[in-house]
């Protein structure tokens, strides 16, 4: 019975001498030894510097422009500029394309006087003519005070009473020269009627109600 292992270029035998094992294993870690081609070396290094070019020659979207959209003097006399964002001409809203592939139930809010996010610039009011989502519905707020940024949901008697209380600290300003006391501050604040001055619209939260609870019944 003939007990000799076979040679095959797919395994290593460890019989034999140590030196022979030593240099087989010494080759199987130190890999091929020879250089790739020339040619391939040269076909390699020009597809990484195509690759390069069509990266560096890609088009960079369009990039929104800033404006100063609001621009007036304070009650102080400070000139106070409001900057917005404005799309490229042409250029479409992502939320547009967001709503629409959607298709489901959105009621979309906004100021006509908001000073941050411009009604008639960037605003998703801005591009509603590209909205074709049927069952989308707007709501416009246009009412003097309810039209701002912060004001969508304050009632007319929170607005009032917030201008009550900004005419009098103006007053309160101007006679301390802007230093005011920390213990006159104290008292100013403390009889203001914080409920008052943050109820909200109730009428106009009734509509936005309304609206989540049609949409729910949506199937």
């Amino acid at each position: 019975m003939n007990n000799k292992t076979p040679r095959t270029p797919f395994s290593t035998p460890l019989s034999g001498s140590a030196k022979e094992t030593e240099l087989r294993l010494k080759n199987i870690f130190s890999g091929p030894k020879k250089r790739p081609p020339a040619l391939f070396l040269a076909l390699v290094s020009a597809a990484c510097l195509l690759c390069g070019n069509l990266v560096s020659c890609r088009q960079r979207p369009p990039e929104p422009s800033l404006l100063m959209e609001t621009q007036y003097y304070d009650s102080y006399g400070n000139y106070v500029e409001i900057p917005a964002l404005a799309l490229p001409s042409g250029q479409e809203n992502e939320a547009v394309d967001a709503i629409n592939a959607a298709g489901t139930p959105v009621l979309l809010l906004h100021g006509s006087a908001d000073d941050t996010v411009g009604f008639d610039t960037v605003s998703i009011m801005a591009a509603r003519d590209q909205i074709t989502n049927p069952n989308v519905e707007y709501i416009v707020r246009s009412q003097e005070g309810q039209n701002g940024h912060n004001s969508l949901f304050q009632s007319p008697d929170s607005i009032a009473y917030r201008e009550e209380i900004n005419r009098a600290y103006e007053a309160l300003y101007e006679q301390y020269g802007g230093e005011i006391p920390d213990d006159v501050k104290a008292a100013f604040y403390a009889p203001i009627d914080k409920r008052r001055a943050s109820a909200v619209d109730g009428e106009f939260m009734d509509s936005v109600l309304d609206f989540y609870q049609r949409a729910s019944s949506m199937p």
